[in-house]
């Protein structure tokens, strides 16, 4: 392990993945998720303050990364259900933009359906500030948390197959978003 290895050097290791895209990191409002030695971290605490607004010591080196692909895993879980529920609405002959509307007022909204689906996805604009591949790979990184835990999450494994298929289809630099493009071609339905 990288931290074992370089604590025998005498150097601390803190991994910090980070949340809250590109504005997030121009206007030094991201998330930050540490994992390391708990004095190591309060020593980095001021650099990364630099760029973090809401910093958290998750646990041991290793857990930050954790936290960041579970987030983003729940991030492509509500991705998909979003993609399959707006395309059902739609096919019933829903005004999808009433419908947010109702959904972000009641128990169904997420960061899905208050951000993504109308800034980014009825719109059609799915402006790149974080690419597809990269939630693929996060969604895999949590499906290899899974499995080293030995434990059965069918729905994770589910959406990793999804969110890797629809990265697989997509144009070169797509946004995460863009995942809802392989649903579309799937139904014929256009959620716009």
């Amino acid at each position: 392990h990288l931290s074992q290895q370089l604590k025998a050097q005498n150097v601390d290791f803190l991994d910090a993945p980070v949340s809250g895209q590109t504005i997030g990191a121009q206007n030094a409002t991201l998330t930050v998720m540490v994992g390391g030695n708990t004095q190591a971290f309060e020593k980095a605490r001021p650099a990364i303050q630099a760029f973090g607004q809401l910093i958290k010591h998750v646990g041991d080196s290793g857990t930050g990364f954790a936290v960041k692909a579970v987030n983003n895993m729940l991030l492509a879980v509500n991705l998909c259900s979003v993609a399959e529920g707006f395309t059902t609405l739609k096919a019933h002959g829903v005004n999808l933009n009433e419908a947010l509307d109702c959904i972000n007022a009641s128990s169904g909204k997420s960061g899905v359906t208050e951000t993504v689906l109308p800034q980014r996805i009825l719109n059609r604009s799915f402006p790149l500030t974080f690419a597809l591949p990269l939630l693929a790979k996060d969604t895999g990184i949590a499906l290899d948390l899974v499995r080293e835990a030995k434990l059965s999450a069918p729905v994770i494994a589910l959406t990793q197959s999804l969110i890797q298929a629809s990265s697989d289809l997509a144009e070169k630099d797509s946004d995460f978003s863009s995942a809802v493009k392989m649903y579309e071609s799937w139904s014929k339905i256009t959620l716009e």
